[in-house]
């Protein structure tokens, strides 16, 4: 940890650069553990917050050697903390991922070997949703009197009498506020309204321990960007024989405006 994280407001940043979730151990202690440790170095618990951007790839940041594309926020929080470079991910599908983050465990162990909502794998026994009686992080924060939130992707079940964030120890949550339905760049601005979610709610916890998710839809796919988050990489455009927008264009761009928000996130912590 470097002085910056010593500040007042003091805050673990998790950047996850993949789909999946690291669970060595079914251990969802180590939250706890883990914050007691750090709470008694600067005397108070820390914020945790965990940014979880959907299908970005470890070799798509520029901290990690990209040669083009350009993420200066999420390079900033590599080189003020930890970057790994030995990583394997639990599961590399939406809701299996997300269950190891919030349990600390293996998903399969829970049952859950892809997205929820697959109606063969429910078929063959996969639940509806992450059982809300499975110890997790945000419960067993929020016991210790942390405000919990989480904002954006969740895909561990909601509707149909599933517990949904609520139900899993979330006292404030919106999931579906990037559902636009007839926008057609609904996703491409998600990750600024996740991220103006996520700015309240600090804002409205400021004077006690919190922990936040923010987890963005960007950069899965279906993509499309906006022409101002175009605009930086004008220069990957096809020519003017082609009737369509180009796939490293259209990408770079998503990803770009994403590492813009979360530096958004980052000004208000400092």
């Amino acid at each position: 940890m470097t002085n910056r994280f010593a500040r007042r407001t003091f805050a673990w940043v998790l950047l996850l650069a993949l789909t999946g979730a690291c669970s060595c151990a079914d251990r969802p202690e180590a939250a706890s553990d883990a914050a007691a440790t750090t709470s008694t170095k600067i005397g108070r618990p820390p914020n945790v917050i965990l940014i979880l951007a959907d299908d970005l790839g470890w070799g798509d940041l520029g901290c990690y050697g990209h040669p083009d594309l350009r993420t200066p926020n999420l390079d900033r929080l590599a080189r003020q903390g930890t970057l790994f470079t030995q990583f394997y991910v639990s599961s590399p599908v939406c809701s299996a991922s997300r269950a190891a983050f919030l349990s600390g465990r293996f998903p399969s162990g829970l049952g859950i070997h892809g997205v929820i909502e697959n109606k063969q794998l429910n078929h063959l026994g996969q639940p509806l949703c992450l059982d809300a009686g499975v110890p997790n992080v945000a419960r067993m924060l929020k016991d210790a009197g942390y405000a919990t939130g989480h904002f954006g992707k969740w895909h561990l079940g909601q509707g149909d009498g599933t517990p949904g964030p609520g139900g899993l120890g979330f006292d404030a949550f919106n999931t579906r506020i990037f559902w636009e339905k007839g926008d057609p760049y609904g996703r491409a601005k998600s990750s600024k309204v996740i991220v103006d979610e996520s700015i309240r709610f600090i804002e409205e916890n400021r004077q006690r321990p919190f922990y936040l998710n923010v987890w963005s839809l960007v950069p899965h796919a279906t993509l499309n960007p906006t022409e101002e988050q175009m605009e930086p990489y004008k220069h990957l455009a096809p020519d003017d024989n082609v009737p369509h927008k180009g796939a490293m264009h259209i990408y770079f761009a998503s990803v770009s405006d994403l590492d813009e928000q979360i530096g958004r996130l980052l000004l208000k912590l400092d």
